[in-house]
């Protein structure tokens, strides 16, 4: 009775598989940035990042996936839901504007004494002068009132100690921005991280003044910053920030606590058009995620 032979062929460096078991399946290759440790640490301190190893990784299941995206989407929704509209915070600032335009004869009427109106030294004139009233006179035009006055729509002022500048800004949900200087630049950072503008762009520079007026901490970040020119609105540009933090040229912004009755001081480039026209460009802010926006001209405005 012949035999039959097989042949079994087999890639080299593998092993055989034992007579009677079935092969064992090839293990993905796990890099150490796709290990479980450094995947929590980068969603604790790098959210970005985090979720991308996350996704990517072959050590994480689906379940945990959806688990930790849930979590920081909350996380994030909870600290950028902009702070509460309270007037206490601006009432300050517009009391001065009312005192001046209130009427003196509302003085007279709390102590209850009688209003002296226009009209009276007028009466006692014509019945001390009747001959007066007998000859034919043009009538007199009124007298022009006094034209009021505008409030001033800044109602945030912040001095410069070193140079005595006041600037003006805005309050929005008791949080107040300003802008103090503009620049424009090809390119920004330096050293290893340089970031240069587009063919035919530019990188508009804008230092900003953020202060917080509220009773609890407020979660800023450099994505409530719009700049808007005639309707257009330009985002800032990660690249080029990223650059300049790395190069110590400005604080960064990104998703920074600011604790009550503090400020701080950025630069904020955003990339435009070369040939843009910066004259009737203004700073949009936004007080959060989902909070209320307001508007200041982008040339600094000062006292």
């Amino acid at each position: 009775m012949n035999e039959q032979s097989s042949v079994h062929l087999q890639a080299p460096g593998s092993v055989p598989p034992t007579h009677g078991q079935p092969a064992e399946p090839q293990r993905p290759v796990v890099r150490w940035y796709q290990r479980k440790w450094f995947v929590v640490l980068m969603l604790l301190f790098c959210f970005p990042v985090g979720l991308v190893l996350l996704w990517t990784s072959p050590v994480t299941r689906l379940s945990g996936r959806i688990v930790w995206t849930t979590v920081i989407a909350l996380v994030l929704l909870m600290q950028l839901g902009g702070g509460r509209d309270e007037q206490q915070g601006t009432t300050t600032e517009t009391q001065p504007t009312s005192a001046a335009v209130a009427p003196a004869s509302d003085t007279r009427e709390t102590t209850g004494q009688q209003p002296v109106t226009a009209s009276e030294p007028a009466a006692s004139a014509a019945s001390a002068e009747p001959s007066a009233s007998s000859r034919p006179t043009e009538p007199a035009a009124p007298p022009a009132s006094p034209a009021p006055k505008v409030a001033d729509e800044f109602n945030l002022k912040v001095t410069d100690q070193s140079t005595g500048t006041v600037y003006k800004g805005k309050v929005v949900s008791n949080v107040g921005f300003a802008v103090l200087d503009v620049d424009t630049a090809k390119s920004v950072g330096s050293d290893f991280f340089v970031e240069e503008a587009a063919g035919g762009a530019k990188f508009v520079l804008v230092t900003v003044y953020v202060t917080n007026k509220q009773k609890e901490a407020f979660t800023l970040d450099t994505s409530f910053f719009t700049l808007v020119v005639d309707g257009t609105e330009y985002e800032y540009s990660i690249e080029a920030a990223n650059a300049m933090e790395l190069s110590d040229q400005t604080e960064s912004l990104f998703l920074k606590q600011l604790n009550p009755g503090l400020s701080v001081v950025a630069t904020i480039p955003f990339e435009v058009p070369g040939s843009l026209n910066l004259d009737r460009a203004e700073l949009q802010f936004r007080a959060g995620l989902f909070g209320r926006a307001e508007r200041v001209p982008l040339s600094p405005v000062t006292e």
